[in-house]
């Protein structure tokens, strides 16, 4: 890896995030030059990342890490993130379990089936109260293998789209890099949800 590399796998993730461009599916590919690279007054930054990771692999997670915490400028990106996420990966069957609880009992109080917590914004309205992680809606999405379809809501800002917009692409990275179970997942989430959903419809 080298700093023009980093820089190319940047820019692939910057439009994977911010636009319809899929980094996944052109395998982190982007039009920039070697021309391009050396104009770049953020050059050094993309040269520290590729010296600090070596791996294809952990460049994508690093860049994906500060991505997802909204630090999208290089110079905004840090190595606390990738760590917490690193953290967080550790842990994703344990988080995604007390998710789990959470969501059921959240489920309950507003008397939702199954269906209606995917239909519905509950997920995202936890999501964007801090109450769940992002990895847990995108858990969810694997299992389903559809995204969800945010029936009948209101949205004049776009709020909910965008978000929904955010689980997918991060979801396309986690199955690029094939980083969680989905098995166990499921399992989980069968236990748990128990009450209001049957084994059918996992």
């Amino acid at each position: 890896m080298n700093g023009f590399e980093a820089y190319q796998l940047y820019n692939s993730l910057r439009l994977h995030f911010s636009t319809d461009y899929d980094a996944t599916k052109y395998n982190f590919k982007s039009r920039v030059s070697p021309a391009s690279f050396e104009m770049k007054k953020e050059r050094y930054f993309y040269e520290k990342f590729a010296s600090m990771y070596r791996k294809k692999e952990d460049l994508i997670n690093f860049y994906t890490s500060n991505f997802i915490e909204e630090d999208t400028w290089p110079s905004e990106m840090t190595n606390q993130n990738y760590f917490d996420w690193r953290a967080k990966m550790d842990s994703i069957s344990y988080n995604f379990n007390s998710d789990c609880k959470k969501i059921l009992e959240e489920a309950i109080n507003q008397k939702l089936s199954f269906n209606d917590i995917f239909d519905g914004t509950l997920l995202y309205d936890m999501l964007m109260s801090g109450i769940v992680a992002i990895e847990t809606l995108v858990i969810f999405e694997m299992i389903l293998k559809k995204r969800y379809p945010l029936k009948k809501i209101s949205d004049p800002l776009g709020v909910y789209m965008q978000s929904r917009d955010k689980v997918y692409k991060y979801r396309k990275i986690i199955e690029y890099n094939n980083t969680v179970s989905l098995g166990k997942m499921a399992k989980n989430a069968i236990k748990v949800l128990t009450p209001i959903v049957s084994c059918d419809n996992i």
